[in-house]
């Protein structure tokens, strides 16, 4: 399992919308949307160590002040 960086959980619209400004302001990441009763999430990265995580948890940071890590 890997480590992800959660920066949305809500209504469907607005997480594609989230969705979709994530891969804009960062192609290069890999981010998805989960659905878990009753919300949509996006999870942005595949990280194998807490240290790559919270790097680049400090930068998404910036743009997405709710994110957080998520260790499965």
């Amino acid at each position: 399992e890997f480590i992800r960086i959660q920066i949305f959980s809500g209504e469907r619209l607005e997480a594609e919308s989230t969705l979709k400004g994530f891969k804009s302001d960062f192609p290069e990441q890999t981010v998805e949307m989960k659905y878990e009763t009753p919300n949509y999430k996006i999870w942005v990265g595949k990280f194998k160590t807490r240290l790559e995580a919270d790097r680049e948890l400090r930068v998404v940071k910036k743009s997405y002040p709710a994110a957080f890590r998520i260790i499965p």
